[in-house]
């Protein structure tokens, strides 16, 4: 949903309204099969893959150095991010499911799991910023909370009741500083105000007891399932 955020080559864009033919025809397609067409909306972050964003400048919470892959092919750092590009790249998630909504998709799922930008603002470890994006679990959770609200924002104008948005998300991270179940109970209290229709658990393995910021002796989706209590108006899905 912004250039400088593709996370894969060739993947299909919704940040410009050249993209909506081709979205509207993914749209069609899906759903000409009988199957609900949901676009997720996602954001690399430092994860933005070179080749996929040529000459931009990959952006994060806070600096992420170069790094080397496995296969010994370096690739760019990413610098923080301005307050300007913040607020920029939460109206981008809005644009994105307007131009969604408008090509005929049955909703969107916001991704906020697998280190992507949106997880990357929840982390301690990858989130180092001392202004109100940053520090305590309160600030690092107001980015993907106002993505959440730009994209329900772009639901209402459209007067779309019907259209479903989801929330993906990882429980832990391994890093000292990052995410814990702590962390991950606060963001689900969060979305549970939120009108969403369903939370998707990103995990490699179902039955993975807690790392830590909880009762280790249980497991993550065992905790999870019990945070989200009777009152959650849509539905958890849980995936490998």
């Amino acid at each position: 949903m912004s250039p400088e955020g593709k996370a894969f080559v060739g993947e299909p864009g919704a940040f410009a309204e050249s993209q909506l033919d081709s979205l509207t025809e993914s749209a069609n397609i899906i759903k000409g099969q009988g199957a609900k067409a949901i676009l997720q909306l996602r954001h690399g972050g430092y994860q933005a893959v070179d080749e996929a964003i040529g000459s931009l400048e990959k952006i994060a919470p806070s600096d992420v150095p170069a790094d080397t892959s496995s296969t010994g092919s370096p690739t760019s750092p990413a610098r923080a991010m301005t307050a300007a590009e913040i607020e920029a790249t939460i109206a981008a998630f809005g644009r994105a499911a307007d131009l969604a909504i408008r090509a005929g998709f049955d909703g969107v799922e916001i991704h906020g799991a697998n280190g992507y930008l949106l997880q990357q603002f929840v982390s301690g470890h990858f989130n180092r910023r001392s202004d109100e994006w940053g520090g305590s679990v309160e600030n690092r959770l107001r980015f993907p909370l106002a993505v959440v609200d730009a994209v329900t924002a772009a639901k209402a104008r459209h007067g779309r009741d019907d259209f479903i948005i989801g929330y993906r998300f990882s429980p832990e991270e391994p890093q000292p500083e990052g995410i814990t179940m702590t962390d991950t109970f606060a963001l689900i209290d969060a979305l549970k105000q939120k009108p969403l229709q369903y939370l998707h658990v990103s995990l490699w393995d179902f039955y993975k007891k807690v790392r830590r910021g909880a009762d280790t002796a249980r497991t993550r989706l065992d905790l999870i399932h019990e945070r989200i209590g009777g009152d959650w108006r849509g539905q958890p899905v849980y995936r490998r």
